[in-house]
C-alpha cells in the first residue's frame, strides 16, 4: 500500500485509477492525489446502472477536487474484463 500512497504523492504526472473506491479507509491516498491540483485523473468506474454511475462519480469528485477528472467505464478496460477474475 505504500507503493501507491507514494506514487500518487510524489508524482506530478496524470493518473489512472482503477479499482479503487477511495472509501473513507484510502483518505491518505485522496490527500496524496490532491497534492497536485490540476493534474488530469481518469477513474474507472464500476456500476450497476446510471444512477450508481452518476453517484459514484459525485463522490469522487467530491474528494478529488483540485484534479482534472476523466471517468470511464471500468469495465470497458482490458483489466476489467471478468475473466481474469481470479476467486480467492
Amino acid at each position: 500500500m505504500e507503493f501507491v500512497y507514494d506514487t500518487f504523492a510524489n508524482t506530478p504526472d496524470d493518473l489512472v485509477v482503477f479499482g479503487q473506491a477511495l472509501s473513507p479507509s484510502d483518505s491518505h491516498l485522496v490527500t496524496a492525489i490532491n497534492q497536485w491540483p490540476g493534474r488530469h485523473v481518469a477513474f474507472g468506474v464500476f456500476a450497476t446502472d446510471r444512477a450508481d454511475a452518476d453517484l459514484k462519480k459525485a463522490q469522487v469528485k467530491d474528494l478529488l477536487r483540485g484534479t482534472k477528472l476523466h471517468f470511464f467505464d471500468s469495465t470497458s478496460h482490458p483489466l476489467g474484463d471478468p475473466r481474469l477474475v481470479i476467486d480467492v
